[in-house]
């Protein structure tokens, strides 16, 4: 196995090295630096693009749903099938390679990797049990001692790495954490002990994606402005494509300009062209910037995207920590780019790095010595690959689906 590398991403939460201590010593003697997103992208599409070196545009990922057709108004809920580029996990695949996935989205149904698959917290429980991949994770990992697969929160997601990882190691290990209540000494101290257990030759980052400001509700502003008329109430969580149209059924679209999903998100589509929503929307407050369609995308996808996107005001700046054998030791970058994250995980595991890619490898963060022992390789094009193939094909997936909520498991 080459060297591994551990993803550990945290999404919606900044790590206060002040109460971490073993975190705060472990990143003064690798590097850290902030971590830029795109305007306006959403956590589904920034995760996404992390882990395909491409952009949402190229990937067709803009959030939990996207229109059934361009410039319609009909959406539906995305599966792991409709990443439209190759994921870095189906890359090692090919290459012999091995990966864990924990808790990541759109990996549900599970794509058939050398390797663990686990959607956890972006599917529903009992959707769960199908959907970890080999078919026995999910008993093997809710055997473990204070694991709950129901709600899987940051100390629990690490043991589980933590077992996988002295279990059998993978080349890459992701893990993406989602709760917000965390107890950061407990989770410094869970930390550590994945770190021991990847071994001295791995290579691990650590990635806080920006907080997003809590704020405007698009569909209550359209709707005091007049470009939306409701048609009744709205309720229910969002799971699958009826749940989207039950919500979209309580907007009175005969007299709506303008809408925005009731389940959420900053994208917001057009009805009826209007010259003034865009102008109007920039001035409420709590938002930065409304962006058309065609200013924050270029790709084969552009057309699936929302025709406004709101961009609310924060920073937009995430932090990064990393460490390793790769790594120059105590350094610390102002800011690096969303986009190169992918091709650094492709260099450190010593893959060419597809030539599409958005971004490229971050050498200012690298020890000198090792880029001159490990030269970087330029691959072919990613678009040039074929997207991951899920476990089960989209056909069965409805088919099982549909006999499993007549059965009485799924709502």
């Amino acid at each position: 196995m080459s060297a591994p590398v551990v993803v550990i991403g945290f999404s919606g939460v900044s790590l206060p090295l002040g109460e971490m201590p073993f975190l705060k010593e472990w990143s003064a003697t690798g590097f850290r630096a902030g971590l830029t997103f795109p305007p306006a992208i959403s956590s589904v599409a920034a995760w996404t693009s992390l882990i395909t070196g491409r952009g949402p545009a190229h990937h067709g990922i803009f959030d939990l749903y996207r229109r059934h057709s361009p410039g319609g108004q009909q959406l539906r809920v995305l599966a792991s099938r409709d990443i439209e580029c190759e994921t870095i996990w189906a890359a090692l695949d090919r290459q012999g390679l091995k990966a864990t996935v924990l808790n990541y989205p759109m990996t549900f149904p599970a794509p058939k990797i050398n390797g663990n698959v686990m959607p956890g917290s972006w599917v529903s429980p009992k959707r769960l049990k199908l959907g970890c991949y080999p078919g026995t994770l999910y008993q093997e990992l809710g055997a473990l001692e204070g694991v709950n697969l129901s709600e899987p929160n940051a100390e629990q997601l690490l043991r589980m790495l933590v077992y996988l990882l002295k279990k059998e190691p993978s080349d890459l290990s992701v893990v993406l954490i989602r709760d917000k209540n965390i107890d950061f000494a407990a989770l410094d101290a869970q930390l550590k002990n994945v770190i021991e257990a990847a071994g001295p030759n791995a290579t691990v980052l650590l990635i806080s994606e920006p907080a997003v400001a809590e704020g405007l509700c698009l569909n209550d502003w359209l709707a005091s402005r007049g470009y939306l008329a409701w048609s009744g109430p709205v309720d229910g969580k969002v799971l699958e494509t009826a749940d989207l149209n039950r919500q979209a059924a309580s907007i009175d679209f005969t007299r709506t300009k303008a809408w925005s999903p009731p389940a959420g998100g900053n994208g917001v589509y057009l009805i009826e062209p209007d010259a003034h929503l865009a102008e109007e929307l920039s001035s409420a407050s709590g938002v930065s910037r409304v962006w058309k369609q065609q200013q924050l995308y270029a790709g084969p996808y552009q057309e699936l995207a929302p025709d406004l996107v709101v961009e609310m005001s924060n920073s937009g700046v995430g932090t990064i920590l990393g460490n390793g054998p790769a790594i120059k030791r105590g350094v610390t970058v102002p800011g690096l780019p969303l986009s190169s994250i992918a091709p650094f995980l492709f260099y450190t595991l010593g893959q060419q790095v597809p030539g599409d890619f958005e971004g490229s490898v971050p050498a200012e963060v690298l020890d000198p010595a090792w880029i001159e022992n490990h030269p970087l390789q330029s691959g072919a094009a990613a678009s040039d690959r074929e997207a991951d193939k899920p476990l089960i094909a989209p056909e069965d997936e409805e088919e099982i689906l549909r006999r499993l909520r007549g059965l009485g498991y799924l709502e």
